[in-house]
């Protein structure tokens, strides 16, 4: 996501107002099972499957204003708003023979 307003204002060609937002989002979900084999003796261990949701944004506001006074006095003022949201889900499930599975974490 990119957008860019410019206001010109009429009394100079270089007084203006510049307003920008810029933004991002990745998102990935991704699951793996894991099938446990005793190699002797019981297995007291159950499959498991596991289940990872990642999720990060990114989004900056900018405004900066610039207003001519004459040829040696400018005026230059902005700001910035920035938003990071990071955020990662993870889950544990365990094989309950044949009854699906139960959310361990």
């Amino acid at each position: 996501m990119n957008s860019l307003t410019k206001k010109d204002f009429e009394d100079n060609e270089d007084h203006d107002l510049l307003l920008s937002a810029t933004g991002n989002l990745f998102s990935k979900d991704q699951s793996s099972e894991f099938y446990n084999t005793a190699i002797s003796g019981v297995n007291p261990l159950e499959d498991q499957e596991t289940v990872t949701k990642f999720e990060e944004s990114k989004y900056t506001f900018k405004l900066d204003y610039t207003k001519p006074f004459n040829e040696e006095w400018t005026s230059e003022t902005g700001i910035n708003y920035l938003i990071n949201d990071i955020s990662n889900d993870y889950s544990v499930r365990d094989f309950t023979g044949g009854f699906g599975y139960k959310i361990m974490a």
